[in-house]
This record gives C-alpha cells, structure tokens and sequence, in this order.
C-alpha cells in the first residue's frame, strides 16, 4: 500500500451511500472498547455507532465531511442538526446541557463524531475536515462534547480552536462539551 500523501486527500461532504457505508466501517474499527487500551489512550476511540438510514437523515440535513484519499473514507467528521437530537438518545445529557449554556435560542450545529484513520493520523487530515465542516455549516457554532478519558481528542479539539462551554458528569464519564468558534 502507498503512504498517504497530505496534498491528494480530497475534502468535501459525503455524495452517496457507499461513502457512508465506508464511514460505518471506520466507525467500527475504531469503536471504543474494540481497540487495544494503549491505543485508546494514544490515538483516541468513537463513542456512539450510527446506522446507514441515520446517517442518510443526518446528510438530508447536514453535511457530513469526508476526507478522500485514493477512492477511499480516510477520515470523516459527522455534523448533526439540533432537528434530528432525539435520533441519538445518547447525546440527550449533551443538548441538555448546551440548553443551560446557551439561553436565548441559537442556531448551531453538533459535531457528531470524528475519526481519521490510521494510516491518514498525523497528516493534517483532522484539521482539514474541520475547516471543511467550519465552512460548510458558517456561519454557525460547530459544538460536540469529547471524554475526559480520550484526552486526545479532546487535546485536538482545543488546539485547533475549541474552547469549553461546559462539563458534565454521566455516571462514570465526564464529558467537556466544547464549542467552536
């Protein structure tokens, strides 16, 4: 297989089912408990799993960014409409508590999840998909929330921006729920 080369990964929204489908797989490679402990820790893990009809609405109302390299998903940052927040009763602690931090009704967007694969870490592809994802939806907030236990994620999202608008506790994880810009 050839390195991935930074200058050929391609950004954009997700155009059909098999890019979503591609999403699912990567989704799972990197599920939280199916990855080895250090590597948890190291490289950071996904929290939630999506079905292909769920994804299929989340792209009717949103993009869902994915990084392109030679044909295939090698990132992609999920982005889910307030609308659709009893689709994924998993988030409900979260958009409870982006309730109490933001008063006055505002439009926003969640940032439902991101993962970039192995072979594409380090390259510049997070940061990439982010911009993409800050482009697609402005003027609007992007917020999401990162367990305290996948530091580096939650490292990621404050070095390209993110600031924390809130923690919360739910049972044994603390979660920094982060807003950008």
């Amino acid at each position: 297989m050839k390195s991935l080369n930074p200058a050929e990964v391609q950004y954009r929204p997700a155009r059909s089912s098999g890019e979503l489908e591609q999403i699912l797989a990567l989704q799972r490679i990197n599920l939280k408990g199916t990855l080895p402990p250090e590597e948890e820790r190291q490289e950071g893990f996904v929290t939630l799993t999506h079905s292909l009809p769920l994804l299929q609405l989340m792209q009717e109302a949103c993009p869902q960014v994915v990084a392109l390299w030679d044909n295939r998903v090698v990132g992609y940052a999920l982005c889910l409409h307030p609308d659709l927040q009893d689709q994924v009763p998993a988030l409900g602690p979260m958009f409870a508590c982006i309730r109490e931090q933001i008063n006055a009704p505002k439009a926003y967007r969640v940032m439902g999840q991101v993962c970039v694969a192995r072979e594409a870490r380090g390259t510049g592809v997070f940061r990439a998909m982010y911009a993409c994802l800050k482009q697609q939806c402005a003027p609007l907030p992007l917020i999401t929330e990162v367990s305290d236990a996948n530091r580096h994620s939650l490292g990621a999202h404050l070095a390209i921006g993110f600031r924390e608008l809130a923690v919360h506790q739910e049972g044994d994880t603390l979660w920094h729920v982060v807003i950008w810009p």
